[in-house]
């Protein structure tokens, strides 16, 4: 009974590994513990800028790029907002 329980969470437990993409970042191979004990993964960008990230955050989506992605939005919300005014 027990094994099965511990196979059960073995199999729903979610990892980052090397290769994996989640938006536009890619994980390497490194990861290192923060202060807080939080899995920090190695990602480079699809712009190229290497970043640390929480585990965590990037098997929830919450992190999809470097911060390209939100400089791109913006610059583009302000495009049509500008288009709009004329």
């Amino acid at each position: 009974m027990f094994d099965q329980m511990v196979n059960q969470l073995a199999k729903e437990c979610k990892t980052v590994s090397a290769g994996d993409v989640f938006g536009r970042l890619t994980a390497t191979e490194t990861y290192v513990l923060n202060g807080y004990h939080q899995r920090m993964r190695q990602c480079v960008c699809s712009c190229g800028t290497v970043r640390n990230v929480r585990e965590f955050t990037l098997l929830s989506g919450e992190s999809k790029s470097c911060g390209c992605l939100r400089r791109e939005i913006g610059i583009a919300r302000l495009v049509e907002a500008r288009k709009a005014r004329r």
